[in-house]
Formats: structure tokens, sequence, C-alpha cells
């Protein structure tokens, strides 16, 4: 039983730690952000187009940028608490991360990652920092380099 969580341990480090890595200790929102300060304006030439999210738990609240025709969408949810983040996490993330063809996610040291991709190019990346979840998913790897560029939560390490 124990080789078995070893080797579970050691495939999801693994799989998390395939292709680049970035730096998501980033200091959140301060409560009250506008969310025009939060995501960039446009990204790729691509304008944005702010709204909130509909999310029927109230310990949730998000918002969301999409740019251009869904080719990026940058999604940034507060919990009321780091718990509240780990469930959003747990219901709402890790099931997306899975959608994709190829995914890994772990939790180290307290800090969560999921990243995904598929065949037709597309990827998703998701980390939790404190009790704010962040989503970014791209029509390509280009799209999401970008993003990486002009998001201020997230960077190359």
């Amino acid at each position: 039983m124990k080789n078995n969580l070893f080797l579970f341990i050691l495939l999801s480090f693994a799989l998390i730690s395939c292709g680049p890595s970035y730096n998501t200790d980033f200091q959140p929102p301060k409560s009250g952000a506008n969310p025009a300060d939060v995501f960039p304006e446009k990204i790729a030439g691509l304008d944005r187009m702010i709204s909130m999210m509909t999310i029927e738990d109230q310990s949730f609240i998000g918002v969301k940028s999409v740019y251009g025709s869904n080719d990026i969408l940058i999604e940034v949810v507060k919990a009321s608490n780091i718990q509240e983040g780990n469930r959003y996490v747990d219901e709402f993330t890790v099931p997306r991360i899975d959608s994709y063809s190829s995914h890994g996610r772990a939790r180290v040291n307290g800090v969560w990652t999921g990243r995904g991709s598929n065949s037709a190019g597309e990827k998703i990346y998701a980390w939790q920092n404190q009790n704010w979840v962040y989503l970014i998913t791209a029509k390509s790897n280009d799209l999401f380099e970008q993003t990486v560029k002009e998001f201020k939560y997230i960077d190359f390490q």
C-alpha cells in the first residue's frame, strides 16, 4: 500500500513538473479591487470582456475575462477562506483539468496547481494562492504564453 501511495505521489509530481514552471506566488487582488485592474486590457491583440461568474454557492465570488472568441479565458475566484478555496478546487477546477486528455495536478507544501492540454493544442493551467483560485485556458501554447506575460498573478520562473 505504501509503495502504491509513493508511486502515485511520484507520478503526480512528474506530471505537474512537465512543461515550463510558473511563479504564482504573488499578492492576490485587494478586496473590492476593480476587475479592470485585475485583468489585462488586451492579450495578443485581443480585447477583454469582463463578467461576473455565475456560482450558486455564496462561499465564492468569481470574475472572468474572455479574450477574442474564447481564445483566452482567465477566471479569478475568491473563496471565503482557504478551506473553501480547497473545496472550490476539488469541486469545480479539478474536473475541468481532468477533462483534458493530458493532465496533471498536485498539492505540494499546501500549494495546489493543475495543468492540461489536448490534441487540438489547447492548454489549461490553474492554481490556488491562499483563498484565491486562478484558471487560464488558451486555444494555443502561443496564446497561453502571451497570457502568462500579461497577467500579473503568474510569471515564468
